[in-house]
């Protein structure tokens, strides 16, 4: 009895010696943890903090461009004019007197410590919902001035300079995002001075074929003999006026359509590469020796130096 009480005593003991170092252990372990979920919450007040600045700077970006002009009316009395022509001693308007929001986009920094680029697209495109077959017909859209629905967006979807002016990386569509990028980056390698929020304010842009798609469809399909005619003719005009050191255009029907039907040389470079909102942006094609689009316009623009000078 007695030796059954100390072994019993004897096992008390070491339970209870057990007890205070897996006390001990499950103490340290719960201060562990602690330490843990402190790190964690800061580190997360870090990311958190980080994003929201990020945010802000994002934001206060898209108000500044939207209330800032990045771009310069220097040529708009020549622009305006192209197209026009007299008729029984009476001038008859051109394009851009009916369609002043589509005035090509010339940006403020045009020409200034850098080559003058002029970038062509394609074509704008009506709002989603707002296809008025009035203005898909060439004898509809052309010479007359139309007036939209404030609810339309027609206006905001073919404003040029409303496009490009307002453009930043986090709202823009990959048309201006995507060579936005590649002018920043030879920009940031080859300029030294103070560098302007918007890439774009350092080229000229507009649009090759002067009437609006269909929403988010090429022109190709619909494309008539007025359309190529006014699109060749306001090329010829727009190069006169804006003297470019080089033409790239960002869409290979409206290169094509180019090549095809504007005759006259020139004598600064003429490119193409493929359209930046479409897959071969960023994959090789047959025809591309190798390059995606992106590399192809980097390549061009670093041939061309025209941001090293």
């Amino acid at each position: 009895m007695i030796s059954t009480l100390f072994q019993e005593g004897i096992i008390l003991s070491l339970m209870m010696k057990i007890q205070k170092k897996s006390l001990k252990h499950t103490n340290i372990t719960i201060c562990f943890l602690k330490m843990q979920l402190v790190l964690h919450l800061i580190y997360k007040g870090i990311v958190i903090y980080i994003h929201t600045i990020n945010f802000v700077k994002k934001l206060v970006n898209v108000i500044t461009n939207r209330y800032m002009e990045y771009f310069t009316k220097e040529f708009d009395k020549y622009l305006l004019d192209i197209g026009s022509y007299d008729e029984n001693n009476e001038k008859v308007p051109g394009f851009y007197t009916f369609f002043p929001q589509m005035l090509p986009w010339v940006g403020n920094n045009y020409g200034i410590d850098c080559k003058k680029l002029l970038l062509i697209g394609e074509s704008h495109y009506l709002p989603k919902d707002n296809e008025d077959i009035s203005l898909l017909d060439p004898k509809d859209w052309y010479n007359e001035i139309h007036e939209y629905d404030d609810e339309s967006n027609i206006y905001d979807y073919t404003n040029t300079r409303g496009l490009l002016n307002g453009f930043s990386e986090w709202n823009s569509s990959n048309m201006y995002k995507n060579p936005a990028k590649i002018i920043q980056d030879l920009l940031n390698k080859y300029k030294h001075n103070d560098i302007s929020k918007n890439p774009l304010s350092y080229i000229a842009f507009y649009n090759y074929f002067l009437r609006p798609a269909v929403f988010t469809k090429s022109i190709k399909n619909k494309l008539q003999e007025q359309d190529i005619r006014i699109a060749r003719d306001t090329f010829i005009e727009i190069v006169g006026v804006l003297k470019p050191d080089a033409v790239c255009f960002l869409s290979k029907l409206a290169y094509e359509n180019f090549s095809t039907n504007v005759k006259q040389s020139f004598d600064f470079p003429i490119g193409s590469v493929p359209h930046p909102a479409c897959s071969w942006w960023n994959k090789v094609s047959y025809y591309s020796n190798g390059l995606k689009g992106k590399e192809q316009f980097e390549k061009f623009l670093t041939d061309n130096k025209i941001f090293a000078i």
